[in-house]
């Protein structure tokens, strides 16, 4: 919404307003905000001011979302940044629910008290080890 559509009272009375004020009255316009709205509003927010945060305080935001989220949510979180950062580093295949399989198959080798298979394979993998434990060694 173009600010010219918002009464230059309101304008003025924000401007006095400090940064404390501001964030108060903002999460009590979030919180009232119906959720196609609500998602609108941060969709829009989040592209302009996320290039202002700070890494660690974007992983602070992360670890808050995961801790009310529920697993399929923060799922989908973790497919899309994986995608964002395996396109990145130049990856053109698909590794879209990687994250999911991933997790089935690390609590598949927990559950019947195995070593971490799937990490020490990757790991062996992307290391490019030559030692003849390492299961890459022996599949090459």
């Amino acid at each position: 919404m173009p600010f010219e559509e918002i009464p230059q009272k309101v304008m003025s009375v924000t401007a006095k307003l400090t940064g404390s004020q501001l964030s108060k009255l903002t999460l009590h316009i979030l919180e009232r905000l119906p959720p196609l709205k609500l998602q609108w509003a941060l969709e829009r927010a989040v592209s302009k001011i996320l290039l202002w945060l700070c890494v660690s305080y974007v992983m602070e935001l992360l670890t808050l979302m995961s801790k009310i989220a529920p697993r399929e949510a923060l799922l989908q979180v973790a497919d899309r940044l994986l995608c964002s950062v395996a396109s990145k580093s130049g990856l053109s295949w698909n590794v879209k629910g990687l994250q999911n399989t991933a997790c089935r198959a690390v609590c598949e080798l927990q559950t019947h008290g195995r070593t971490n298979m799937a990490y020490f394979f990757c790991r062996c993998i992307a290391e490019k080890k030559n030692d003849p434990s390492c299961l890459w060694t022996r599949c090459q």
